[in-house]
């Protein structure tokens, strides 16, 4: 128990820090919910609409850049400075094409929205909201470069400062031009989006300054050679392609339940995105631990340890249930006060506290699975963490919960999301014990001799 409290310790250490990112980002989300929110029901849910259509067009190649991370803190444990800088360069090349690729969807998704049969407020205030918001793209993909690689190295306060730094930005950009401060123009729910990208560009122009720290100059990222290697190429996409199918796993199906929501009306989709940005913000503390559960696998898989990494897997699995406690807390004896944060309408009020209840099933079928899956991701075996995912949300979750929403409205819809995330977190239990006694698997993944 002592080791695995202190394999706790070091995990938090490591993963502390990124929930002020992970703290920043879905603030970000809850200023535009609660701002939209006080605006009207319709810009509420035209925005809740346009955070999902839009992060579903991201997330996939945000999460799959991500990828740099395991394999990052592997090269580290190691020792392998320099081939860190190789592979970052590869990573910098990728987060260009995907920027380009994002930006293609977003206005794709845009001309689409308007094709829904649904109240034409909200298509007409989303597809302002998405002309905005898809020029934060660039400056999003390349700012989360340089934090992944900056993590992968274990270096994470900095980074996680300039992102709370720029939260009290984006808070005061989103009064002004939502509510017409200062003499802007009253922009409604796009103001939102004007203010992300002010917020994302501050972040943007801080981040570049991380470069000139010690850790990146030992491995050399800024030189003018190898930008194109095959074999980091390779173990970028092999390791990051399952990350990016997981977010669209999850995304996907987040953008088809607000589809299917918004045909039960302005107050269920209202009262669903109030729920969602709730329940995401209450991963706050589980996201860190995972982090640091990421880090810290990889560094032992680079170091040769894997007789540790049980301990690791213990702990984070234990820390997730101590988060979950708190969240639980919350969820449970303030939920009122947390939903009158978004909305004033009495009837998306009690829809949102109904729907807190339900979330509680849901975190703890899914908070354990996210410490799992980071120990899983710190081997590099994301597919399986891809398969398990896709199995539990689209073969379990998607089927049962259009059955319950016919039958028992939004809250068995969200049912339906906790059963499939139990399922999913089962099957990668499973995988994780599998690879915990499989260490030649495991470092065959790591020198890249693995499927």
């Amino acid at each position: 128990m002592k080791e695995i409290f202190r394999e706790l310790l070091i995990v938090s250490k490591l993963g502390l820090p990124v929930t002020l990112i992970y703290l920043t980002d879905v603030g970000m989300a809850t200023i535009a919910t609660i701002a939209s929110g006080q605006y009207s029901s319709a810009a509420l849910a035209a925005v809740g609409l346009s955070n999902i259509l839009y992060l579903t067009a991201l997330t996939f190649f945000i999460m799959a850049l991500s990828g740099i991370i395991p394999i990052t803190s592997q090269l580290d444990g190691a020792n392998k400075r320099t081939q860190i800088g190789v592979l970052a360069r590869q990573g910098l090349v990728i987060a260009i094409i995907f920027s380009a690729i994002v930006m293609a969807l977003v206005f794709g998704i845009r001309s689409m929205v308007g094709y829904l049969d649904y109240d034409p407020e909200i298509a007409t205030i989303s597809r302002d909201y998405l002309l905005i918001i898809v020029w934060v793209v660039p400056l999003d993909l390349l700012a989360a470069l340089i934090v992944f690689l900056s993590t992968g190295l274990g270096r994470t306060f900095w980074p996680s400062i300039i992102a709370f730094s720029s939260l009290p930005i984006n808070a005061l950009f989103t009064w002004i031009f939502v509510f017409g401060k200062f003499g802007m123009p009253e922009m409604g729910a796009p103001g939102c989006a004007v203010a992300v990208i002010v917020s994302i560009g501050f972040r943007f122009i801080c981040n570049l300054f991380l470069l000139t720290q010690e850790y990146f100059k030992q491995i050399k990222l800024i030189e003018f050679q190898h930008w194109i290697d095959s074999q980091y190429l390779k173990d970028l996409i092999k390791v990051g392609l399952p990350i990016g199918a997981q977010g669209i796993v999850m995304f996907g199906f987040l953008s088809m339940a607000s589809i299917l929501i918004a045909y039960e009306g302005v107050v269920s989709l209202a009262a669903h995105h109030v729920g969602a940005n709730i329940v995401m913000f209450s991963f706050l503390f589980v996201h860190g631990l995972t982090i640091g559960t990421v880090i810290r696998t990889g560094n032992l898989v680079g170091e040769s340890q894997h007789q540790q990494i049980s301990k690791v897997a213990i702990a984070a699995i234990l820390g997730s249930l101590i988060a979950l406690l708190i969240a639980a807390m919350f969820l449970i004896f303030a939920r009122e006060e947390i939903a009158r944060l978004y909305s004033d309408d009495p009837a998306v009020l009690l829809i949102v506290q109904n729907l807190l209840l339900i979330a509680l099933l849901m975190k703890l079928a899914e908070d354990p699975g996210t410490a799992i899956a980071a120990v899983v991701q710190g081997c590099k075996d994301t597919k399986m963490i891809f398969y398990c995912r896709l199995i539990g949300v689209w073969g379990v979750a998607f089927p049962l919960a259009n059955v319950l929403l016919a039958s028992q409205g939004l809250y068995g819809f969200w049912t339906a999301i906790a059963i499939g995330q139990l399922v999913a977190t089962l099957l990668l239990l499973f995988r994780m014990r599998w690879l915990l006694n499989q260490p030649t698997y495991v470092y065959q993944l790591r020198d890249n001799l693995g499927t």
